[in-house]
Parts: structure tokens; C-alpha cells; sequence
């Protein structure tokens, strides 16, 4: 078997080396890839609480995935509809300002988890109207 793709070997390790750990990156060993990318909406009633659920598929879109491990999922959330302003989940946190959409994580029951299935967040809108946010999220996975 030919021995070519990337290699990238750790300071004062061989590039021609066998063993997994001398190296930042070799094509030759799976390695997590970014397999979707996404933004998502939500409205949440004013001083509601709702709950986003997001199911893996497959490629195609309506084949429904189930890894055998837990994939890492990023989320970013823009708490504050507009700001611009992009925050990494885990995250919690609790403004007395007006317009504010929460994040709660780390308390029971479970608001905010990654699933092999599915990935879910919770959000919390303590104003006193509803509020449509976005957050943005990167599901990494290994497939071979």
C-alpha cells in the first residue's frame, strides 16, 4: 500500500514514523471532520422557556443517524437578537436586562445535552414580549 496523503509530525519526530502519536495530523488515521453545519431559529413566548431539538441524519437528510459515541457539538448562540454578539455554549447566564434570552445548563433537570441521536439547548426569554433568536452549531463526527 502507497504511503502519501497529509502528514504534519510533531517537533523532533519523523515524518516517515509508524506510530499514531508522533504526529498533529495524518490523513492516514480518521480524525473528526466538521459533518454539519447549521443556523437555526427560535421564538420564545415572552417569559417562556423553549426547547430546541436537533435529530442527526445522514447525508441524505431524512435517514435518521445514531453514532456509536457522543459526537462534540459547538453551539453558538446570539443571546441578544441583533447584538452581533455570539456566545459558546456551555453557558449561562442571568442579566436583569430586558432584553435577554438565557441559556440554563448544569442544573436538573437536564436543559441543555448532546445526545448520540440528537443534541438539545434550552432558552429562557425573561421579557415581556416573545423574542425570535439564532444559534448557529457545528456537529464534528467521524464517519470512517
Amino acid at each position: 500500500m502507497a504511503d502519501w496523503g497529509i502528514k504534519v509530525s510533531k517537533p523532533t519526530k519523523s515524518i516517515t514514523s509508524s506510530t499514531p502519536e508522533d504526529y498533529i495530523f495524518n490523513s492516514k488515521f480518521g480524525s473528526a471532520i466538521i459533518y454539519k453545519d447549521a443556523e437555526v431559529s427560535v421564538t420564545i413566548a415572552a417569559g417562556g422557556t423553549t426547547k430546541s431539538t436537533v435529530n442527526y441524519y445522514l447525508p441524505d437528510g431524512t435517514t435518521p443517524l445514531t453514532f456509536d459515541y457522543y459526537p462534540v457539538v459547538l453551539i453558538f448562540a446570539e443571546l441578544v437578537p441583533g447584538s452581533g454578539e455570539w456566545y459558546l455554549s456551555p453557558f449561562t447566564l442571568y442579566e436583569t436586562i430586558d432584553t435577554f434570552v438565557s441559556a440554563g445548563i448544569y442544573t436538573l433537570p437536564i436543559y441543555t445535552a448532546v445526545e448520540k441521536s440528537k443534541f438539545f439547548i434550552t432558552f429562557y426569554n425573561r421579557t415581556g414580549s416573545s423574542i425570535t433568536m439564532k444559534y448557529h452549531y457545528y456537529l464534528f463526527a467521524n464517519l470512517g
